[in-house]
Parts: C-alpha cells; sequence; structure tokens
C-alpha cells in the first residue's frame, strides 16, 4: 500500500518587498500492509492444532494401553479363581 504525502512550504512578502517562496513536495511511501503478520499467525495456529492433536493422540494412545493392560491383569485374576 503506499501513501502520498505532500508538504508545502510558502513564506509571504513583507512591507519591505520581499519576495514569496513557495515549495511544493511530493513524497511516496511505501507502508507494510499486514500480510505478512497475517500468515504468520495463520501458521502459528496451525502450528498450535498440530501439536495439540499429534499430543492428544500419543498420550489416548498410552491410556489406551494402560487401561487394556489393567483389563487383561483382571481377566488373569478372574481365570484363575475358577
Amino acid at each position: 500500500m503506499k501513501r502520498v504525502v505532500i508538504r508545502t512550504e510558502t513564506t509571504d512578502t513583507t512591507a519591505d518587498g520581499t519576495t514569496t517562496t513557495s515549495k511544493t513536495e511530493r513524497l511516496e511511501e511505501s507502508t507494510p500492509s499486514g500480510l505478512l503478520e497475517a500468515w504468520g499467525f495463520l501458521i502459528l495456529i496451525l502450528c498450535t492444532f498440530l501439536i495439540f492433536f499429534v499430543t492428544y493422540r500419543i498420550v489416548s494412545n498410552i491410556t489406551q494401553r494402560e487401561n487394556y493392560g489393567i483389563q487383561e491383569r483382571q481377566n488373569q485374576q478372574d481365570y484363575q479363581s475358577y
């Protein structure tokens, strides 16, 4: 995005007859559009969800293994009691 800045300098004549000076300057300035920040934020959010999903899968997998092991031990104890 470009922004145009116009600066004007004016000098008036005085009673003793000095001349008038007028100066106009036109500048075009480029300002950051924020697109880079938006892409960075999107990547940050996607990485956060990816890390959350992977962590959830790992913890869920560990919990299922432990529950299966406990259930297996209970089944063995029940089988031995018969």
